[in-house]
């Protein structure tokens, strides 16, 4: 018998035939956030040389595509600021060719705008 995530993982997938492309190719942190929403344990993972959110459940590294413990990764860096979008991570660390770390500390605190009361 799959473990209960092996089986919501799947039955995301196979909603569409598309939705392997749109968790790996732009929304790979949505997909983590929405495994976070049942699991709130999960720990998302930067896969700096793949360019790809993975999210640790248990010790299990998981995508839309299910356990991918087993395949080679580049180094994984915790994402310690789940309020910034993955785009924000990585053009701040290769627009100035900072490491992940340091670029984190550099992005600009977002700021709200201000509406008009009525």
């Amino acid at each position: 018998m799959k473990p209960r995530i092996e089986v919501f993982i799947a039955r995301i997938r196979e909603a569409h035939p598309q939705m392997v492309n749109i968790f790996t190719r732009g929304s790979c942190f949505d997909f983590h956030l929405i495994l976070q929403e049942v699991w709130p344990e999960a720990i998302a993972f930067y896969d700096m040389d793949n360019g790809h959110v993975l999210t640790e459940i248990g010790g299990v590294l998981y995508d839309i595509e299910g356990d991918v413990s087993h395949r080679e990764h580049g180094k994984l860096t915790r994402l310690p600021h789940p309020d910034h979008q993955p785009w924000e991570w990585i053009d701040a660390a290769r627009g100035k060719g900072l490491p992940l770390r340091v670029a984190l500390k550099r992005l600009p605190k977002k700021r709200r705008k201000k509406g008009k009361s009525k």
